[in-house]
């Protein structure tokens, strides 16, 4: 590693997207800190004196599993077929780690806990949640792990429930199961992180786990899944345990509405985004060809210091229409009302950048073969008719590393 990167930021201002070239001290410790809460394989080598080298999720059938290991699932079918009930394999007393058992070298993790497939859903029928999963194709596990080399295509597989990192190395059978492969997330493995805090699913997890947390407070609304068509009327403000009320949230980094998945066209109407927090965003637009819509009955208003409106932080060819009549406010310090930036990585540019059709690896100083979801224009059409939009930074900002 250079010289100058052998260092960290230690800068504590709450922003909605890290710009920073070393490592953010802060997300690496909150990081480290959500393992210790319970994300973390409590699988060991309970036989290891015995010359017995495997994993097992415990002792024996009389030791009771972890609960975060409780919800682990293997789909040992084919997932480009209907789903077979028979074919999900869970967690057993006993049961090992690897091929003879829990097979994550052969099949690919994910997490099923009730509030986890309620986000990744939409749904808030906990029956229902997995259906929709299911129905919906499921989402796709990230995980390096499954990385080819250039010559080879790589194809991440497809989960029906919360990605989860499978091994640091197949070969060695060094097993993790202790990070969340979401792109570009938060509690992922993965090389480029653009997200410093929680998404709402990793928070879900720690909620299946056992601690409270009111998600409400944080996020108004994510979309994780594809193909959606939705308008959306909660709006995001402060939350009084049971609604949102007409005062400005005061969370520090809370977003109105996420959309992750792809293909999805929601509106947001009827009820405004409103934030006085620092580093709060109103819309974050990851995944490829979103559409996303500001009707002319609502606004988004994040007058928080650091804070964005809108912003398309990933992907492809999205469409953007803010309607005549709607405004995006952002008042506060630093802020930007309308923004098209990747952001920057949290693991510091010693790691990977990416942007529209970049994906440089600082180590090797080479250029790679870019995701095929930035092999296009971050935003294709951006239509804004007889709309407002402020910031005391910019109206509209375009980072260089765009196309």
């Amino acid at each position: 590693m250079d010289k100058e990167l052998e260092t960290w930021s230690t800068d504590t201002t709450k922003t909605a997207l890290y710009q920073g070239i070393y490592p953010d001290l802060l997300s690496f410790s909150l990081h480290e800190i959500m393992h210790s809460l319970g994300l973390s394989l409590a699988a060991a080598k309970y036989r290891e004196s015995e010359g017995d080298n495997t994993y097992y999720f415990s002792k024996d059938v009389n030791e009771p599993l972890s609960i975060h290991d409780y919800y682990l699932r293997l789909y040992t079918g084919d997932t480009s077929l209907p789903f077979d009930k028979t074919k999900e394999m869970k967690t057993e007393k006993g049961m090992a780690v690897g091929e003879g058992g829990f097979n994550v070298i052969k099949y690919s993790p994910y997490f099923v806990g009730e509030n986890v497939l309620k986000v990744l859903s939409g749904k808030d029928d906990a029956d229902t949640a997995k259906t929709a999963i299911i129905n919906n194709g499921g989402l796709v596990n990230y995980s390096y792990a499954y990385e080819k080399d250039d010559e080879e295509e790589t194809i991440y597989p497809k989960v029906y429930g919360l990605p989860i990192h499978p091994s640091d190395d197949f070969k060695k059978a060094i097993f993790d199961l202790s990070h969340i492969e979401l792109k570009n997330s938060f509690m992922s493995h993965q090389q480029f992180r653009n997200w410093i805090i929680p998404m709402e699913a990793e928070l879900a997890f720690l909620q299946d786990i056992g601690y409270n947390i009111e998600l409400r407070k944080y996020f108004g609304k994510s979309y994780y899944l594809n193909n959606i068509t939705e308008t959306y009327i909660g709006g995001y403000s402060e939350w009084d345990e049971t609604s949102y009320t007409a005062n400005a949230s005061q969370i520090d980094q809370g977003i109105g509405i996420h959309i992750y998945g792809n293909n999805n066209n929601i509106t947001q109407a009827t009820n405004d985004i409103y934030s006085i927090g620092q580093g709060a965003t109103g819309v974050r637009i990851d995944g490829f060809q979103n559409t996303f819509t500001l009707d002319s009955s609502a606004n988004i208003i994040t007058n928080g210091n650091n804070s964005i409106g809108l912003a398309a932080t990933w992907g492809k060819n999205h469409t953007i229409n803010v309607l005549s009549g709607s405004s995006i406010f952002a008042d506060g310090e630093n802020g930007i009302a309308v923004s098209f930036d990747f952001g920057g990585n949290m693991l510091g540019a010693y790691y990977d950048k990416r942007g529209s059709y970049i994906n440089y690896d600082f180590e090797d100083r080479q250029d790679k073969a870019p995701d095929v979801e930035t092999q296009g224009a971050l935003v294709n059409n951006f239509n804004v008719t007889a709309a407002t939009l402020e910031g005391t930074k910019a109206a509209i900002y375009i980072r260089q590393c765009l196309r």
